[in-house]
């Protein structure tokens, strides 16, 4: 017997564009579910539908009577000094694992989790065999953990039985012969399209009366019409439209020039022998970092250690007990905040980041390569989702004309073609970047454990 049926679920996006239709499945126990999908595919929305937390436009979902379900959600890891976002996540997380739920519904519960604390998650998953339905970008996670996989892309609802590793070599194989046969069908209206052309081209050839012919034109204009009629018959065989759509195709990431970046004094940031604290508790002790023009930073060190804290103080918000921190002269900083909290949710994205750069062009070429889809450029932050606030946050940041870089975490709600797009941009940014961090940095970052 399942513990818990959807049966037609429905959900639209501003009554009109459909997140999902009719959606069905069932969760057994046992199962480990996987929900993946690109930021804004209704991934939140769908947990948010089973707790009863938001109606769906149609369809239902029905469950044993006295079935318990326990909900981890993105909001459970919001930042409260002393305590840090990872802190914060985990002592939710224990107290949900310590809940008699049935299902446990967790949205991306390793965010903000450093190591040790994801493999903690993960073996009490295992271990007490829990039945969930989890939102997650972590691919380790999902390697670990999963037994089936939900995803929803572009409208389209599909479940997998297996392992995340069966589900991408079935999406691969899906997706080669879903080129194939797009591409056989190309070819093939390439072929009738030049038999076409050359049926053609020999009517106009027939057409055209020899010198002192013995016939009559009229001869040579019914053979041109005959051969014409062929190719006209042709072209009516080939279908108005193409019987197979398209596969999906990301665009590969433009050359930048960052139009409006001006160099900073070196180094742009000087950190001797600082230490932070909350209170009595000293959160940093004698941590020194030298940032040089060009360099890429990854800060990194279990949840509390003092990381956002850094941030802070390097934005003046927090006071040092000791050390100094020096800014160079034409330094001008772009820091992008846990859970995006700098933005203005009554802006749209595209209103967000004209307002640091008028270049309309520029503006949209950032946000289509961190994966925003053009649609929601123009919806009030409010209404984005997490992922979609984080993608609008960091383009901001990079139309802005900052020369040195502050990343808390900007990975967090990504799904993981964003995540390859963000550092394929960050790739290219001229300037110098601190970046914090729980997944292995790029090979050529230096790296400030704390």
């Amino acid at each position: 017997m399942s513990y818990l049926q959807a049966r037609g679920l429905t959900l639209r996006y501003a009554q009109q564009h459909p997140l999902f239709q009719a959606v069905d499945f069932d969760i057994n126990p046992g199962d480990r579910v996987a929900l993946v999908g690109p930021n804004g595919a209704g991934k939140s929305s769908l947990l948010r539908i089973i707790t009863g937390a938001q109606p769906p436009d149609a369809g239902v979902i029905t469950k044993p009577r006295g079935l318990t379900l326990a909900h981890f959600s993105q909001a459970d890891a919001d930042v409260d000094p002393p305590l840090s976002a990872g802190q914060r996540a985990r002592a939710r997380l224990a107290e949900i694992l310590d809940e008699p739920a049935g299902i446990l519904l967790l949205d991306e519960p390793t965010n903000h989790l450093d190591t040790r604390t994801r493999h903690w998650l993960a073996h009490q998953l295992l271990r007490h065999n829990h039945t969930c339905l989890f939102v997650s970008h972590d691919e380790d996670f999902l390697h670990q953990i999963a037994t089936r996989i939900f995803e929803i892309r572009r409208g389209q609802f599909r479940q997998f039985t297996g392992t995340y590793a069966e589900y991408l070599r079935h999406a691969e194989t899906l997706n080669q012969k879903n080129w194939s046969a797009y591409e056989s069908e190309q070819r093939q209206l390439a072929a009738f399209e030049r038999a076409a052309q050359r049926r053609d081209q020999l009517a106009a050839k027939v057409a055209d009366m020899p010198p002192g012919g013995a016939v009559s034109r009229a001869f040579y204009n019914a053979k041109s019409a005959k051969v014409a009629r062929t190719a006209r018959l042709l072209r009516e065989r080939l279908p108005h439209e193409s019987q197979v759509a398209k596969p999906w195709e990301d665009q590969p990431i433009p050359t930048f020039d960052f139009r409006n970046f001006t160099r900073p004094g070196d180094p742009p940031i000087d950190i001797q022998n600082l230490t932070l604290s909350y209170g009595p508790n000293t959160i940093l002790k004698n941590f020194t970092l030298t940032l040089r023009r060009g360099e890429r930073w990854a800060i990194q060190g279990p949840n509390g250690s003092g990381k956002t804290s850094l941030f802070r103080a390097i934005r003046s918000e927090l006071t040092p007990t000791a050390g100094t921190i020096t800014i160079a002269n034409n330094v001008k900083l772009g820091y992008f905040a846990q859970e995006a909290e700098t933005l203005n949710p009554r802006q749209t994205p595209l209103e967000a980041c004209l307002a640091e750069c008028t270049d309309r062009t520029w503006v949209q070429t950032i946000l289509a390569c961190l994966k925003l889809p053009r649609e929601y450029a123009n919806v009030p932050i409010a209404q984005l989702s997490l992922g979609e606030r984080a993608k609008t946050a960091l383009a901001q940041i990079l139309v802005s004309g900052a020369n040195v870089l502050l990343l808390d975490e900007p990975t967090n709600h990504l799904e993981i073609e964003a995540r390859q797009a963000l550092m394929a941009t960050l790739d290219q940014f001229p300037g110098a970047i601190l970046l914090i961090t729980h997944a292995p940095p790029p090979l050529n970052w230096c790296q400030a454990p704390i």
